[in-house]
């Protein structure tokens, strides 16, 4: 279990009095990782990697032997940026322009992002068919920036941004798009508390905070979804100036936050899907247990072998 000692909030940690056991397996593949930079996991079991100026797009795939190859895709104009997937199409969003690029066809579209002066990016995601921007708008002559939600309707290419009526927390930038469970989107807001949007709601706090939070002691802070957990990794230095990352899982049913350590690496550079396999520099793949993936991670009957199912005789 981890201590609480050090905890900088103010609000209920909820720590679980039962920590989870995440990793399986650990193993070396022989394509190299690409450099830190913005992703999102795709289809099956790949993981885009945005470009630079200088370099191509990267797409990196894990093949059902374990063996993970990596190309250039080109394009690389197009997708640099904070970038999301849905339904065979990645959108990525940088200097107030929002582009749609269908991975079958690279063929790119690009919109006006919101006509808002001021305006500094916080965290996107998509959500019931909707692209999704956290923004924070300077006010002049003001003590603090104000922050907004807005949106846009993905298939219908002629309309503008509409505004979220409701309160948006200062969000806490995690570089990924935000994860969604049940339909709602989870972030990590600015004090460290977690937070939750749906439509409906709007944004809503959680009753629970990340662990040892302190924005300025947390350069990288990263949650991506699992089942129905959020991961979530928080990079510091210890007392020996290693960089360690401080693993966490939010259990989106019961509010619990369960402790699992400490590992040498997050999950900055995303995770394959389904394989649930998080990959660290240079060239290493971490497994995660198949069996957090379901409704309670005790329930193990989700990946019992089809010889080990006993069918009563009917005759």
């Amino acid at each position: 279990m981890v201590s609480l000692t050090f905890s900088l909030c103010h609000f209920p940690v909820c720590m679980s009095g039962k920590d989870l056991s995440l990793f399986v397996q650990h193993s070396s593949v022989s394509a190299s990782l690409p450099p830190d930079r913005n992703c999102v996991s795709t289809l099956h079991n790949t993981i885009l990697y945005a470009g630079t100026f200088k370099e191509d797009v990267s797409e990196c795939r894990l093949s059902v032997d374990g063996h993970m190859e990596r190309r250039a895709c080109g394009n690389h104009l197009s997708l640099i940026g904070r970038l999301c997937y849905s339904h065979g199409v990645v959108y990525a969003y940088r200097n107030h322009r929002y582009k749609a690029v269908p991975l079958d066809t690279l063929v790119t579209s690009t919109s006006q992002g919101p006509a808002i002066r001021g305006v500094k990016f916080q965290n996107n995601f998509i959500l019931d068919g909707r692209c999704y921007l956290v923004l924070a708008i300077h006010v002049q002559h003001g003590p603090t920036d104000k922050t907004m939600t807005v949106y846009r309707e993905i298939e219908d290419d002629t309309g503008g941004w509409m505004e979220v009526e409701c309160t948006t927390p200062v969000l806490y930038d995690t570089r990924l798009t935000l994860p969604m469970v049940g339909g709602r989107a989870y972030g990590v807001s600015a004090d460290g508390r977690v937070v939750s949007f749906n439509p409906r709601d709007g944004w809503v706090y959680e009753e629970c905070t990340l662990p040892y939070w302190s924005p300025d002691g947390y350069k990288q802070t990263c949650l991506i979804q699992l089942g129905h957990y959020i991961l979530i990794t928080q990079r510091y230095t210890d007392t020996h100036h290693n960089t360690v990352y401080h693993w966490s899982a939010y259990d989106t049913i019961s509010g619990e936050m369960y402790g699992l350590g400490n590992e040498s690496f997050g999950v900055r550079l995303g995770m394959f899907t389904p394989a649930q396999a998080v990959p660290s520099p240079p060239n290493h793949l971490h497994y995660i247990d198949p069996a957090l993936v379901y409704p309670h991670h005790g329930m193990r009957w989700g990946i019992i072998p089809p010889e080990s199912v006993v069918v009563p005789d009917e005759g």
